[in-house]
């Protein structure tokens, strides 16, 4: 049962930073940008804004700036197996 739930929360987490690697996509096409550190930091102000509700503080901030610099990178590579 354990094993279970570990794999039902991995799969919540890699549908959550899909669909945030995602968003990031279509904004760099929307806004005909590169993904650079200047990009980075103005999707996650933006996204942060878009929210309903504020969870973000500043470390968390930075944490989504890191995840977007770690994986987007390999965007097509994880899209794809998220795909299959």
């Amino acid at each position: 049962m354990d094993k279970t739930l570990n794999v039902r929360e991995r799969n919540r987490t890699n549908h959550r930073m899909n669909r945030f690697l995602l968003t990031y996509h279509m904004f760099l096409n929307e806004k005909s940008l590169k993904d650079s550190d200047f990009s980075r930091l103005i999707f996650v102000e933006e996204y942060i804004k878009s929210l309903k509700f504020k969870l973000y503080d500043e470390s968390s901030k930075i944490q989504l700036i890191n995840n977007l610099e770690k994986f987007y990178p390999n965007f097509d590579e994880i899209i794809n197996s998220s795909i299959k």
